[in-house]
């Protein structure tokens, strides 16, 4: 984990060489691309993650059976969007590179006069404008994408090029949170043995799920609220440049300000190492497990996320009966290096705790993806054994059962129908508890 004072330092002779060699750490500013001769390799995943543009208009964009779900809907067609891909290279459509201009010009604080190629690119560090995570201008421009050296060196070792480098960003190499993951590890294998520190086990989870999060909060989304009954005061904090709204109270106003000033004070370098590395894995299980010991024609990628994939395979035991003849001493040498020990009960648990290792979450017959986190798994010829994610709609306590269920997930893709559940509950609000009823869908939206 790069640790210590981040420094940057321009790109040089031999820097490529020097990340090869474990001799520095940190983040390379750089243009990357798939050659041409290995784009049949990574066809099933491509490996450059980045979210982007997706115009819903474009036919050879979103694929010919999604093209014409949409232009079906007519006045409720879907809108350009930004999505999280995967790529064969760092690249730019016109539609993205005019709406990304436009954006940043009208949310720039230099004003019409003083539109800088820096500024439209990126945030500055230290004395120079790089651009820094998921969601940032690199994405949009396509000329530049920060990569943490490990995935960089995965990059380069399966054949990618790098076209030209730019700057460094520069760390110590250090376990600094070792101690801190084996915690929370270790409450977890805990509450696996003990019952009775169950709870202790899940706040664990949390706990370790929270630093993650905390090390990449944007802190430039955070507002303060102050409470005014004075019309005077209320009209001088309207009147000023840090003023974002106002609601009316019984005899006073609730007004949310923009700070001031915002100490950024985050470690969002561990944030943004943390998900490299999160898809570094992704992409060594899937090339260098599954696609190495498996047949293409024995198994298909059904929807992935940031750390879990669905897989179909041809056989019933596909560890068993599909690996590759030739390859079978080979697994059996290595398969404890992707999945927990399983030769007795005590380690098997201890292993399913094991950060880096793949578990078995689910098995079953059939999948159905609409979109993103929004599919069911079910077994066709047993009853209640399904496992769905629907985001934003309510599940349990037999709610909306009458949606979330296999054929309905069946019915959106095969009539291009869109259904919706109906999400219930109470809420507090102002020292009132208000009882609310609203409608979700469940449609395919964007299926890439």
């Amino acid at each position: 984990m790069p640790c210590g004072r981040l420094t940057t330092v321009d790109a040089y002779d031999g820097i490529i060489d020097d990340i090869k060699a474990n001799k520095i750490l940190g983040f390379l500013e750089c243009d990357i691309r798939t050659p041409e001769h290995l784009k049949e390799y990574f066809s099933e995943m491509t490996p450059i993650f980045k979210n982007t543009l997706i115009d819903c208009a474009d036919e050879s964009v979103i694929g010919h059976h999604m093209y014409k779900y949409n232009e079906a809907r007519k006045q409720s067609r879907a809108k350009p969007a930004r999505k999280l891909i995967g790529s064969y290279l760092i690249e730019v459509t016109d539609l993205e590179r005019r709406r990304a201009c436009r954006k940043r010009r009208e949310e720039s604080p230099l004003g019409e006069g003083d539109r800088s190629e820096d500024h439209l690119r990126g945030r500055r560090f230290g004395n120079r404008y790089i651009p820094s995570g998921t969601g940032n201008p690199q994405y949009y421009f396509g000329e530049k994408i920060l990569i943490y050296t490990p995935l960089l060196k995965w990059y380069l070792s399966h054949g990618m090029e790098i076209t030209k480098t730019y700057c460094f960003i520069m760390g110590s190499s250090h376990k600094a949170f070792a101690p801190f993951m084996e915690a929370v590890s270790n409450a977890r294998r805990e509450g696996d043995v003990d019952k009775s520190k169950a709870m202790i086990a899940e706040m664990m989870k949390l706990v370790g799920n929270s630093a993650f999060g905390r090390s990449g909060m944007d802190m430039s989304k955070h507002k303060e609220v102050r409470y005014e009954s004075n019309d005077k005061a209320i009209k001088n904090k309207m009147n000023t440049f840090t003023f974002h709204g106002l609601e009316e109270l019984n005899d006073s106003c609730e007004i949310t300000m923009k700070r001031r000033r915002l100490n950024n004070k985050n470690p969002i370098h561990l944030s943004i190492a943390i998900y490299q590395l999160a898809k570094l894995r992704m992409l060594q299980f899937y090339y260098d497990c599954i696609d190495f010991y498996f047949d293409r024609s024995d198994f298909q990628y059904q929807e992935m996320d940031t750390d879990s994939g669905y897989i179909a395979f041809s056989c019933e035991d596909p560890f068993q009966d599909c690996i590759k003849p030739e390859l079978r001493e080979h697994y059996d040498e290595h398969k404890y290096e992707w999945f927990p020990r399983d030769y007795n009960a005590e380690v098997a648990k201890f292993d399913r705790r094991t950060p880096g290792l793949f578990k078995e979450e689910w098995r079953g017959d059939a999948m159905v993806s609409l979109s993103s986190k929004n599919y069911i798994c079910y077994l066709p010829d047993k009853e209640h054994k399904v496992k769905i994610s629907a985001k934003g709609v309510q599940q349990g306590r037999g709610r909306n059962v009458d949606v979330l269920n296999p054929d309905g997930f069946e019915a959106v893709v095969r009539k291009r129908i869109t259904l919706r559940g109906t999400n219930k509950g109470f809420r507090l609000e102002r020292n009132q508890i208000y009882h609310y009823l609203y409608s979700n869908q469940n449609s395919p939206q964007l299926l890439l």
